[in-house]
């Protein structure tokens, strides 16, 4: 930490919190707005407001469908009804990513624009884990494939799993991370006097 103060730390910089806050608002704004939005696509004409969806709107896009789907685990299905558990592992994981932000130096914008994501995706999942007790997913590709079988029985979809925005703010934040990582071992180190 003390070499990110001596560089000029994003933790003492107004414009590299202007952006982590910006991102952060802007990316949990779009995951809740999104959520509502296929909520109210897909709930069948007439519904009363607490309907639950049932429709599955294919090829919405070109190549995806809207299908919503209540998520009571983590990626995959995983931690099934572990809602406890993933809140408190959010809350630790958003407290990593705070002091990542805190250790990085005010012109690692990259960096702290990853993190970004990932905070932003973590918070609107949290917040659908506190209020629904699930996570709301809507999103799944509609790519057929003959040589994938996984998921489901019968399954031919290269993709068949459904997600959400905040999904894709946390793989893209994470895949950035990885490739930030990956960029800083091939640079070379100052040699030692």
């Amino acid at each position: 930490m003390q070499k990110a103060r001596r560089e000029g730390s994003a933790l003492s910089s107004p414009r590299a919190w202007l952006r982590f806050l910006a991102v952060i608002a802007a990316g949990t704004a779009a995951d809740l707005a999104s959520k509502a939005a296929a909520l109210h696509a897909l709930r069948p004409a007439g519904a009363v407001s607490d309907a639950e969806p049932n429709l599955v709107i294919t090829n919405y896009l070109p190549f995806i469908d809207l299908v919503w789907q209540r998520n009571h685990g983590a990626v995959f299905g995983s931690w099934t009804n572990q809602t406890l558990w993933l809140e408190i592992a959010t809350v630790l994981a958003l407290g990593l990513l705070l002091w990542l932000f805190a250790d990085s130096r005010r012109s690692q914008w990259r960096l702290q624009l990853c993190l970004a994501l990932v905070v932003a995706g973590a918070l609107g999942n949290l917040y659908d884990r506190i209020m629904f007790s699930y996570v709301r997913d809507f999103i799944r590709f509609n790519i057929e494939s003959g040589w994938v079988r996984w998921g489901a029985e019968g399954n031919r979809l290269l993709w068949p799993y459904v997600f959400n925005v905040a999904d894709v703010f946390i793989t893209i934040g994470v895949a950035g991370l990885f490739l930030i990582w990956l960029a800083s071992g091939f640079r070379p180190r100052p040699e030692k006097e």
